[in-house]
């Protein structure tokens, strides 16, 4: 993974009906929030909507007075997320960051953006506090970027902000979250502080894996920050959660790892973001895993007709039903090399897909794998994704197989806590 480039609005871009009807609409009436809210989910689906940038940039770019008197003001998570990172302008040298829509004006000469000044030629940029001069329109310095013959001036382009993560959403399997000392980081702070670096919406919040990290860290190892590096700190927190399943295999050679200096005197933040492993070929394989999953959903229709039925259609969708082939042939695959329990897990919207594969088709068998019992088993699943959360369910798959034979179980946990979930039954120890 890379940082975010700064974004280039298309110079024949015609903006498209409806996205900005709505924005302007929400905007006249002081519904700051709610219009950023339809851009940020806009640029969520579609990374780099030149509308949804265009729109934003004219609701952040508003006055500090307009902006206060909004019956809705924007939200500070917001204004810093890091899906809005691309268009933003950062100063070169205190890291503060503005939106300035000078970019979407067509005639710009003249106008100075008072919060600072930048360089035409390499977009090197300094704010009115750094430059440390009264009347920014009276300056005419020369660009302190070594080697550049430019000029600092008014006219701002986008420079994006340093430390973003350029990364598709959909492509990540789990974001880790730590902080010095031995207080688990509150989950809204976590998600404030990953949603500045990482391009993620609240609820995608299920991704967030929080560890404690520092001295007299309880359920974690412990690490000292003063005597250990950021890269051992986070090269060690992947290697435990992939020792306890909760990271599929090679997670350290698909992570990006962000050490946060010292946020407002809580010390260090650690952020790891970690891709999902690809997929595996979708070939006869995939296929057959296919046609078991597709078999196993509907005799569970027969056979329980009124029982969470329309979850249960959910996860036959094609979308639901590939994915979790995906993660069956590489828990299939885990579990035959190793001998031992194999988990595959992934976010899938409103559903967390979990695959579980144990070398053993019988149940009497399988239950061996679970020490503690299946139940505890699928409880420790659920809080890994902190479960029960509103508008998430957990579908975990058990596959059973061996040389003599091969089985599917289910188990579901609905979002709506007052519907039935099941339990694989087989699987729950009859004593």
């Amino acid at each position: 993974m890379s940082e975010i480039s700064p974004f280039e609005f298309p110079t024949d871009r015609k903006p498209a009906p409806g996205l900005g009807d709505r924005v302007r609409e929400l905007a006249d009436a002081g519904r700051l929030r709610s219009a950023l809210d339809l851009v940020l989910g806009t640029l969520r689906r579609e990374p780099g909507d030149p509308d949804a940038m265009a729109y934003g940039l004219v609701v952040l770019s508003m006055s500090r007075e307009e902006r206060k008197a909004a019956a809705e003001p924007v939200t500070r998570r917001q204004e810093a997320s890091a899906l809005l990172a691309p268009i933003a302008t950062e100063c070169g040298e205190c890291g503060r960051f503005w939106y300035s829509s000078q970019v979407l004006l067509e005639e710009a000469r003249g106008y100075f953006d008072p919060v600072g000044i930048q360089c035409p030629v390499c977009r090197c940029t300094r704010c009115a506090d750094c430059m440390n001069v009264p009347d920014l329109g009276d300056t005419d310095l020369d660009c302190p970027s070594p080697g550049c013959a430019g000029r600092l001036g008014g006219y701002l382009r986008p420079t994006g902000r340093r430390g973003v993560v350029a990364v598709d959403p959909d492509d990540i399997e789990r974001i880790i979250v730590g902080r010095d000392g031995p207080i688990l980081p509150d989950f809204g702070e976590a998600l404030d502080t990953v949603s500045e670096y990482v391009p993620i919406l609240p609820e995608d919040g299920p991704l967030i894996l929080r560890c404690r990290v520092g001295p007299d860290a309880m359920h974690a190892r412990t690490y000292r920050p003063a005597e250990h590096p950021p890269g051992e700190v986070f090269t060690s927190m992947v290697r435990r959660l992939e020792a306890e399943m909760l990271l599929s295999p090679g997670a350290a050679a698909r992570s990006t790892c962000l050490c946060l200096a010292d946020r407002g005197g809580d010390g260090n933040w650690y952020v790891t973001v970690v891709t999902s492993p690809p997929p595996p070929a979708r070939g006869e394989e995939h296929a057959r895993e296919t046609r078991l999953l597709r078999a196993h959903l509907a005799r569970l229709h027969r056979e329980y007709p009124g029982e969470a039925a329309p979850a249960r259609e959910a996860l036959s969708t094609d979308h639901l039903v590939n994915l979790t082939a995906d993660l069956l042939v590489q828990a299939r695959r885990d579990a035959a090399r190793s001998g031992a329990p194999a988990l595959r897990m992934r976010l899938a919207g409103w559903c967390v897909v979990a695959v579980t594969a144990v070398p053993a088709s019988g149940p009497g068998a399988a239950r061996e794998f679970f020490p503690d019992g299946y139940e505890r088993y699928v409880e420790w699943l659920a809080g890994a994704w902190n479960l029960p959360d509103p508008g998430l369910s957990l579908a975990h798959w058990i596959d059973c197989s061996d040389a003599l034979d091969e089985r599917l179980h289910l188990s579901f946990l609905p979002a709506d806590t007052h519907e039935r979930a099941w339990l694989a039954s087989d699987l729950i120890d009859p004593a």
